[in-house]
């Protein structure tokens, strides 16, 4: 097998510092960035939606009009828990339910671990207005 790559772009992000190599068989500019960082934002969305989050896989519903109802409660129901997220995180609170030092963890799961925390531990959860 043959691989022909046209482009090797390297670059490190100037807000958090990380750095990005991307290979590819089509020619790379500043926008290649841009299309990567919103692909991975897109792939982060799907595993809150899957494993890291409601496991909407697991529901086995095939009806239709049963499924659209409950894509819409879990769109709300993310909206919520990101914005418990994004509050912690602005509250400096991350470290109480996100271990990771660096990156981490996406708003959504450090939301999510915060109420079912606040909900056992008798915390308030977040004031969003």
């Amino acid at each position: 097998m043959l691989l022909n790559f046209h482009s090797l772009v390297l670059g490190r992000n100037n807000v958090n510092g990380e750095f990005w190599a991307i290979v590819s068989d089509q020619k790379t500019t500043l926008q290649t960035f841009q299309e990567y960082g919103m692909r991975f934002d897109i792939e982060e969305n799907f595993l809150d939606d899957q494993s890291n989050g409601w496991n909407i896989q697991r529901s086995e519903i095939r009806s239709v009009c049963a499924l659209s109802r409950l894509w819409f409660i879990l769109a709300v129901a993310t909206l919520y828990v990101t914005a418990q997220g994004v509050a912690v995180v602005v509250e400096g609170k991350r470290r109480w339910v996100d271990c990771h030092w660096f990156r981490g963890n996406s708003y959504f799961p450090i939301g999510w671990e915060w109420v079912k925390t606040a909900l056992v531990n008798r915390w308030s959860l977040r004031k969003l207005c």
